[in-house]
């Protein structure tokens, strides 16, 4: 007997490796990641999440795992170059409404209704804020999140990874969450240094605006992009 199935096949692209394996196979700490390569992630990276921002889509986990890379060998310097990064992993994404916007629901009981949160050392410190003071308040409601400024953080927060090893503000979230309101507060000295040997003083100067507890005070994804790659040369359709 003959039986017919109805299988589904995907075709995607393959890419070489993660980020991630990147970094800990050639760039292990203390070891530090050439300039370069720093700002074509931030480049590349950042002009994805704008996409996803044009699209009114916000990724919400952003890390290096989440993004994958092909690479070749400058024959110049004989060194490793990126030449593309892409991102993947959309499965805590969320749809936003064209103010940038989604709402959440919140039981009586403080949880959160619905999709998965996110990744929650990448979410910025104004949506942890309003979604715990709701969890906190111990009634059903709908609380709306502004994601205008999460793109930012999120990529500020990465660069952070790649160029110091760790996270901007140590033991994010939790160390610097109110326990009586479960608002986030920190202050520029709570946002790690980065030394000079890593980073340039205006780039890290940038960085540290674009994981500011004050999203007033980040930078624009534009800004920090150019900040990176003033010429747009590290861009993908110039390096690929």
């Amino acid at each position: 007997r003959q039986t017919n199935r109805k299988t589904q096949f995907l075709v995607m692209e393959l890419h070489e490796m993660s980020l991630d394996r990147l970094l800990a196979s050639r760039f292990a700490p203390p070891s530090t990641v050439p300039h370069r390569m720093v700002a074509t992630i931030i480049s590349q990276v950042g002009s994805g999440l704008r996409h996803l921002d044009d699209h009114r889509l916000a990724h919400r986990d952003i890390k290096s795992n989440n993004i994958m890379v092909d690479t070749r060998v400058n024959s110049s310097t004989n060194e490793i170059e990126i030449a593309r990064c892409v991102l993947i992993d959309f499965g805590t994404s969320c749809r936003l409404n064209d103010e940038m916007k989604d709402v959440v629901a919140v039981s009586e009981r403080g949880r959160l209704l619905g999709a998965s949160w996110g990744n929650a050392e990448h979410i910025a410190p104004e949506l942890h804020s309003a979604l715990g003071s709701a969890m906190r308040g111990r009634e059903r409601q709908e609380v709306e999140l502004d994601y205008s400024r999460q793109s930012v953080f999120e990529l500020g927060a990465l660069g952070f990874e790649i160029v110091n090893g760790c996270h901007p503000v140590s033991e994010y979230p939790f160390s610097v969450t109110s326990r009586s309101t479960g608002r986030i507060e920190y202050g520029d000295d709570d946002i790690a240094q980065i030394s000079a040997d890593r980073l340039g003083s205006e780039q890290a100067s940038m960085l540290r605006r674009a994981v500011s507890c004050d999203a007033s005070r980040r930078p624009s994804l534009d800004e920090l992009i150019r900040c990176f790659d003033e010429t747009g040369e590290l861009g993908v359709d110039n390096i690929v």
